[in-house]
């Protein structure tokens, strides 16, 4: 899939209608086609020897073991990469392509439904066992289960399971499972079992 900054996944250079080369995230790609991460063998046998070849050679990229460097070791020992281009291809890899590849799978299959002194703005999605009171949530927000979230205006997030938000008011944040907000930041990206509380200033 042709990406605006390949330097951020594994590329590939094709000639003649097959792949010539792969690199892991290049400082200076000479490619701006990413590898989306399907792949399909005839022979499964040659990739998993190049595996083992890498790791008893303990070649790293990166610091770690590319599956890129055992397709570039299959090259080298003839095998052929046909590539095929994909339509549709959502990263995860930033905390803004995961917003943006939620809003696309909202957009395709939210649900919505009532709770309690609450506006619910679709697209969104809410599990049945999650509590909502006195929120407005959505467009574009995802819920995970158990949460529970009061008094707050929420909208292009991700909320983990079993967070806590009291009178949060969020827009394109990522809250982990079990992260607890009370009061009222305005962008956050929080990992799992963090807790925030933000103390007001009245003036």
């Amino acid at each position: 899939k042709k990406v605006d900054d390949p330097r951020r996944f594994g590329v590939v250079n094709i000639r003649q209608g097959f792949i010539s080369r792969f690199v892991e995230k290049p400082a200076e790609p000479k490619s701006n086609l990413a590898i989306v991460g399907l792949n399909y063998f005839r022979n499964p046998a040659t990739l998993f020897e190049s595996l083992r070849d890498l790791i008893r050679k303990g070649r790293r990229t990166k610091g770690e073991f590319q599956i890129t460097d055992a397709f570039q070791l299959m090259l080298r020992r003839g095998f052929r990469f046909k590539p095929l281009e994909v339509d549709g291809w959502y990263d995860c890899g930033t905390p803004q392509s995961l917003l943006d590849t939620n809003r696309f799978l909202l957009s395709k299959d939210g649900n919505t439904r009532e709770f309690n002194n609450s506006i619910l703005i679709p697209p969104v999605f809410v599990p049945d066992n999650a509590e909502i009171n006195n929120s407005i949530i959505g467009p574009y927000v995802s819920i995970g289960d158990g949460a529970v979230i009061q008094h707050s205006l929420i909208s292009d997030s991700i909320i983990g399971s079993n967070a806590r938000l009291v009178r949060a008011s969020l827009v394109g944040s990522l809250i982990g499972d079990n992260a607890e907000i009370v009061e009222r930041p305005r962008r956050l990206s929080v990992g799992d079992n963090s807790s925030l509380d933000f103390e007001m200033v009245r003036l």
